[in-house]
């Protein structure tokens, strides 16, 4: 049976999900989503990592493939290692002001992070681009507009997805607090 944080979890974990496949199907500038900062926000505050790995990688797959595009893995792997940029911040102990703060420059490295691996994979094998460090350049100039639109898509959605936490923090806090307490009591009495 669930407990209150776990329902809480799961309830966060599903509206992620739904939230990241209609933002995705509604018409909207070439990478300005909330999957970045969805990734981000899911390492912070789905304590279970599976969970917060496929958080933003199962809404995506669903409007993928709903629009009929066929994933594309290095995709999918750049949200899980921004997944992993946010749960840097994953700290209940942290006031949630400090939270955010810390989490506009960790937009700023998962619009970074997501351009880096994304244009490279791009590029390798491309026959658009010439496989020499040049062609890797002109790859990465290209794609710069595209990087704005992430950086603002990030930023904008993180500040939304905070907005929306702020009035829960207390309750989110506390029941986190106690769930890690409940697990360290359990794991303390069968090591007995």
């Amino acid at each position: 049976m669930l407990n209150r944080f776990q329902l809480y979890q799961l309830v966060l974990f599903i509206g992620l999900i739904g939230g990241n496949f209609l933002a995705i199907l509604l018409p909207h500038p070439w990478n300005l989503t909330p999957t970045g900062a969805i990734a981000i926000f899911a390492g912070m505050y789905l304590y279970n990592r599976w969970l917060s790995l496929l958080a933003p990688l199962l809404g995506l797959l669903a409007a993928n493939l709903f629009q009929g595009f066929s994933p594309i893995w290095y995709v999918y792997i750049s949200f899980m290692l921004i997944t992993c940029l946010g749960a840097i911040l994953r700290n209940s102990s942290m006031r949630f002001e400090k939270q955010f703060l810390l989490g506009i420059p960790i937009c700023f490295l998962s619009a970074m992070l997501f351009f880096l691996v994304t244009n490279f994979f791009c590029w390798l094998g491309s026959t658009t681009y010439p496989q020499t460090l040049e062609g890797l350049g002109d790859c990465y100039i290209m794609a710069i507009p595209f990087f704005w639109n992430t950086l603002y898509g990030d930023l904008f959605y993180f500040c939304v997805l905070m907005g929306l936490m702020a009035p829960f923090y207390p309750v989110w806090k506390s029941q986190s607090q106690l769930s890690t307490a409940i697990a360290y009591n359990k794991t303390v009495q069968t090591e007995a």
